[in-house]
C-alpha cells in the first residue's frame, strides 16, 4: 500500500474548514474542530505540504495529515495505523550511501506539443507560492523526475515521481498534477499561486469520493472533472491532459442496494448481502426497522417518526469517553434543542469497570463536558414530524450497562481501546459508517 492510500485510510478525508454551514456537504471528515467534544488522545502536529495552494488547502490538509483524525469528523490525533497496513513504510529515513546507482530518467511520451511548443519538462518554468516569487526553469539535473501526462490548446499537464519528491522535497506525483499554461514567451509556466496549477491524481479522485470512505458518489471523472471547472481548466481538454482515468461503473454503486421507506420519508444505501427488517410499530406514522448482516447479525437498527418517549437515567460517577470516529451529514435537526450540535455520525467509546464499550450512529448532541460522561445517546432531535430519531447501533450507551444490557442495547464490549480502535479499521465498520451516512429524509428540510 502506497503513501496516499495509506494517507487515506487512516485520514479518511474530507476536509472542511470551522466555519462551514452546516450540512452543506453530504458527509465529510473534520481534521479540526472547536467541537467541545473532543478528547485528545495525543498531542501530534498534522504535517503540511510547504507550498500550501489556497484552493486545495482543505483536501490537502486532510491528506497530510496521517496522524491526525481520532474524529474521521472532529478531533484528535490519530493513533498508529492498523498493523495490517504497516507493512511498507512510505519513505525510509536511512541516509542513500554515496555508491547507490544513479536514478532513471522518466520516459516521456514522445512527440507531444501544443501550439508549436514541445510539451517537455525542459519547457516547464515554475513561480513558487513564495513571499517573493520567481519564475525559475525546471533544472536540468531534476528534469528525470517530472513526467508530461499530456498536452492540449496551451495547457500542459505533468507530474513528480515519488522519487523526486524524495529527492527534491515536497510531494509525490501519485498525489498531485501539475498544471502548467504556456506563455507569449513560448514556455509553459506553473504558477503555483493560482488554483488552476494542480489538481488531484486520479488515485486520490478514486479515494477521495469512497463512499466506504466519506459517503460520497462521484465517480473520478466526475471529481476530475468538477475540479478543472471549478479551478477554471478546460474540460473538454480533460483527457488529453490526464486521461481518461480508471474504469468506471453507471448506475447504482456497486454492491449496494438503496432501500426506501413505503411512504418514502426515509432512504439509504447498504451493502447488498445484508438485509432491512421492518418492524412493526404501535405509534402511528412510526418507521423501525433493522439491518443484519450475511449472517444475520444485527448491526444497526433506524426509527423516525416518533413523537414521544425519550432516554434518561443518571449515574453518582461519570467516565471517560473518547470519540473514535465522527463525520457530519445533511439532516434536518432542531436547532432550538438545548445543547445541540449539528447532525454527525459518531463513533464513540467509554471506559467503564475495566472494559470498553462503544457504540456508533447518528447524533445532534455532545457526550457529556470535560470529556466524561454517564450516558452517550446515538439520537438527533429532528423536525416536527419526528422531534427524534436514530440510525444507530442502539440509542443509548451507559456506563453501568451489563454486558448483557450492553448486548441488548446493541453496545459493543472490548477488553482495551486498542481494541474498540482496531473495529474502526475494519470492512465491517466502513460500510456501517457508509450505509449510516447515506441516510435521507427527502420531504424535511435541512437549513
Amino acid at each position: 500500500m502506497d503513501r496516499i492510500e495509506q494517507l487515506m485510510k487512516d485520514a479518511k478525508p474530507r476536509v472542511g474548514e470551522p466555519g462551514i454551514t452546516p450540512g452543506a456537504v453530504e458527509a465529510r471528515s473534520i481534521v479540526f474542530s472547536t467541537d467541545p467534544e473532543v478528547v485528545s488522545l495525543a498531542g501530534r502536529t498534522p504535517r503540511r505540504r510547504a507550498a500550501m495552494r489556497t484552493a486545495v488547502a482543505g483536501l490537502a490538509t486532510a491528506a497530510a495529515v496521517a496522524a491526525a483524525v481520532v474524529v474521521g469528523g472532529t478531533l484528535m490525533p490519530q493513533p498508529a495505523p492498523d498493523p495490517a497496513n504497516t507493512g511498507t513504510p512510505s519513505i525510509s529515513a536511512s541516509p542513500t550511501p554515496s555508491h547507490s546507482p544513479s536514478p532513471t530518467a522518466t520516459t516521456q511520451p514522445a512527440g507531444l506539443s501544443t501550439n508549436g511548443v514541445a510539451c517537455t519538462p525542459a519547457n516547464i518554468d515554475l513561480r513558487r507560492s513564495t513571499q517573493n516569487p520567481a519564475t525559475e526553469a525546471i533544472p536540468a539535473a531534476e528534469q528525470k523526475y517530472y513526467k508530461v501526462l499530456g498536452c492540449a490548446d496551451g495547457w500542459l499537464a505533468y507530474e513528480l515521481s515519488a522519487e523526486g519528491a524524495r529527492v527534491i522535497g515536497g510531494d509525490g506525483g501519485d498525489a498531485w498534477y501539475n498544471i502548467a499554461r504556456l506563455q507569449d514567451n513560448k514556455r509553459f509556466l506553473t504558477d503555483f499561486q493560482q488554483p488552476w496549477s494542480s489538481v488531484y491524481s486520479w488515485k486520490f479522485q478514486a479515494l477521495n469520493n469512497d463512499v466506504s470512505q466519506n459517503g460520497q458518489h462521484l465517480t473520478p471523472q466526475q471529481a476530475m472533472d468538477k475540479e478543472f471547472a471549478d479551478k477554471g481548466i478546460p474540460v473538454d481538454i480533460r483527457p488529453q491532459l490526464v486521461g481518461d482515468g480508471p474504469p468506471t461503473t453507471t448506475g447504482a454503486t456497486p454492491g449496494l442496494s438503496a432501500y426506501t421507506s413505503p411512504d418514502g420519508r426515509v432512504t439509504f444505501d447498504y451493502p447488498q448481502q445484508w438485509t432491512v427488517r421492518a418492524k412493526e410499530s404501535s405509534a402511528p406514522g412510526e418507521i423501525r426497522l433493522t439491518v443484519h448482516d450475511a449472517e444475520g447479525k444485527k448491526l444497526a437498527e433506524l426509527v423516525y417518526g416518533s413523537q414521544g418517549g425519550g432516554l434518561g437515567g443518571g449515574c453518582a460517577t461519570p467516565v471517560p469517553y473518547t470519540v473514535l470516529d465522527y463525520a457530519e451529514v445533511s439532516l434536518p435537526y432542531n436547532k432550538a434543542f438545548e445543547g445541540v450540535i449539528t447532525p454527525r455520525f459518531a463513533y464513540r467509546a467509554m471506559e467503564s469497570n475495566g472494559r470498553v464499550l462503544a457504540s456508533y450512529g447518528l447524533t445532534s448532541t455532545v457526550g457529556g463536558a470535560d470529556g466524561k460522561a454517564c450516558s452517550i445517546y446515538n439520537v438527533v432531535n429532528g423536525p416536527a414530524e419526528s422531534p427524534s430519531y436514530m440510525f444507530a447501533s442502539g440509542a443509548q450507551m451507559r456506563a453501568d450497562f451489563s454486558d448483557a444490557e450492553a448486548q441488548a442495547q446493541g453496545v459493543m464490549t472490548f477488553a482495551t481501546m486498542d481494541e474498540a480502535i482496531n473495529y474502526r479499521n475494519s470492512e465491517e465498520y466502513r460500510l456501517l459508517k457508509a450505509m449510516i451516512t447515506s441516510l435521507k429524509i427527502p420531504n424535511a428540510p435541512v437549513d
